[in-house]
């Protein structure tokens, strides 16, 4: 079953931290010999198109299932559009519909193009989920039992696997008839919390401790996503990739959530936008038993959600983790409250801060499946968003599991440094496009592609002359990606030496020789090291967190 697609502007269209610096360019010439710029390290073995709808099947602009805050309430600007609310689009959710027969809502989480996510209490379970309600047009109810199959496939792995818990899992699957009797293939997941671009946003570049935690556990995602479940994800980016609430952030949100029914006004970020009209229009053309009957399950399960809270003590639910005693580590400091775990903004601010209490706390889970595939089974060759996008799938070659892993590379360099480590620009005037740009800016870096790897590739001859040239950029600005993270992230020279060399494997051009997730879980480089709080972090003495 295909995906849908949409434009190279639209796909192309993500936040920019900063501008590249331009620079000279040097003649660059793909067609000469490559075992000079295959010197780095090299991995043995195995293993992952243009443009797509990242949010056709996912929620991009909210994670997965599951995007959070606790303050910076977003603007009306950024909620989902009114119009969306029509026949074959969202359903309009209002607190305490109760779906399924359990699952009472209390807010909304997050939503994108393709659905809504809401908070939901299961009061069968006695859990707190997030409900994706997808659009009920035919194309994504088609996307989404695409999704479905994979996330099925997911959640019937090993969960011994230790990558197993950085993947998000889904709870359960149901179907309802909305307005006009629109079906809406609905997914349960676990509540999950802010993204990585959440975190950018409000920090810029994190703390690097905090990027090799997330690192290690994004890789032990992909090591079972490749290896476990054989499933490709295809869009890894900070957008899809949440770190998890803790237990006393969970309750917090859930308080606060329940409480609001009685706010004079509620932000447009926790309700859903639905014209007043439209709701009614749902409402309305229910059978007056059915409204009855729905007016007494709400008020049946609010009371069974009032009894849960009623039981709810936030101050008295420390992290299942505590920081160990005794240590000499500057990080560990002696004044942290077990309370700044409870609440989001006060938890990032000691995950920025590098302490170990609060790193030993961050879990992270891939989300977002809604583009992914099978390693024998591709449903499209145009995948990944632009600015992760690896050369074979632009130049319209084979991929496989390694284009995760180029993927992963760029989100790393993302996380330190602020800025894009390929941020490819069309020019008008020079009279060249985006993939033009992309592999001149990767060429830049990673030096001359070898033309044998890529020759047989769809739109090589849209992007290279018969001798393997650029035919539309001819002058280049070498720079090495240990230059770019001293230059852009600041690093000392030995921190962007150590953590080039952890990225080049990741980054080889021939997929075969691509580092596999598994391989890269071996590297010194995500081990932690002591940081003082110094500008440019100094290597210290590494600490294994268990």
């Amino acid at each position: 079953m295909g995906k849908k697609m949409i434009s190279e502007e639209e796909s192309d269209t993500l936040i920019k931290f900063k501008d590249r610096p331009d620079g000279d360019r040097f003649d660059s010439d793909c067609s000469s010999a490559s075992a000079s710029n295959e010197t780095s390290t090299k991995f043995k073995d195995k293993l992952h198109g243009d443009d797509y709808d990242s949010d056709c099947s996912s929620l991009s602009s909210a994670s997965d299932a599951t995007s959070t805050t606790d303050d910076d309430a977003p603007v009306e600007s950024e909620q989902e559009p009114e119009n969306d609310y029509e026949n074959g689009g969202y359903h309009p959710v209002s607190f305490g519909d109760v779906f399924h027969s359990r699952y009472f809502t209390m807010r909304k989480l997050g939503w994108g193009h393709f659905a809504t996510v809401w908070l939901a209490f299961d009061t069968r379970e006695r859990i707190f989920t997030a409900i994706k309600i997808p659009k009920s047009r035919q194309d994504f109810i088609e996307a989404s039992r695409d999704e479905l199959d994979i996330l099925q496939v997911i959640r019937d792995g090993d969960p011994r696997h230790v990558g197993a818990q950085n993947v998000v899992q889904i709870l359960n699957e149901f179907e309802f008839f909305g307005v006009s009797k629109s079906l809406h293939l609905c997914m349960v997941f676990e509540v999950l919390g802010d993204n990585l671009l959440t975190l950018l946003r409000r920090f810029n570049t994190l703390n690097l401790n905090l990027v090799r935690v997330v690192s290690k556990q994004l890789l032990q995602g992909l090591a079972y996503l490749h290896d476990e479940c054989e499933i490709i994800h295809t869009d890894i980016k900070p957008e899809n990739v949440v770190i998890c609430l803790t237990e006393g952030q969970l309750r917090n949100l859930a308080l606060e959530a329940y409480s609001s029914r009685l706010w004079d006004k509620k932000p447009k970020s926790m309700i859903s936008t639905s014209p007043e009209e439209y709701r009614s229009k749902y409402i309305l053309g229910l059978p007056s038993k059915k409204r009855k009957h729905i007016r007494r399950i709400r008020k049946k399960h609010r009371n069974k959600v009032e009894q849960f809270l009623s039981k709810l003590d936030i101050a008295d639910s420390p992290p299942k983790k505590q920081i160990e005693n005794g240590t000499n580590n500057a990080n560990d400091r002696s004044d942290f409250s077990y309370e700044a775990y409870n609440h989001i903004s006060s938890f990032y601010e000691e995950l920025q801060a590098g302490n170990l209490g609060a790193l030993k706390n961050c879990t992270i889970k891939i989300v977002d499946f809604g583009n992914a595939c099978y390693i024998d089974h591709h449903y499209s060759d145009d995948i990944q968003t632009r600015e992760y996008r690896s050369p074979e799938v632009i130049i319209g070659c084979e991929y496989d599991t390694s284009a995760d892993l180029w993927s992963a590379a760029c989100l790393i360099f993302e996380l330190v440094s602020g800025d894009y480590l390929f941020y490819p620009e069309a020019s008008d005037s020079d009279n060249y496009n985006s993939d033009d740009d992309h592999i001149a800016k990767i060429i830049e870096t990673l030096g001359p592609l070898p033309v044998r790897l890529f020759r047989d590739g769809r739109r090589f001859n849209d992007i290279f002359d018969k001798r393997g040239k650029l035919l539309k950029i001819k002058v280049l600005s070498p720079v090495s990606i240990g230059e770019l993270l001293i230059d852009i992230a600041s690093l000392p020279g030995i921190e962007a030496r150590d953590l080039s060399e952890f990225l080049m494997p990741m980054l080889q051009y021939d997929i075969n020789e691509r580092a596999t997730a598994s391989e890269c879980l071996k590297s010194k480089w995500l081990k932690l090291c002591e940081i003082r709080g110094t500008t440019k972090p100094k290597r210290r003495d590494t600490i294994e967190l268990v």
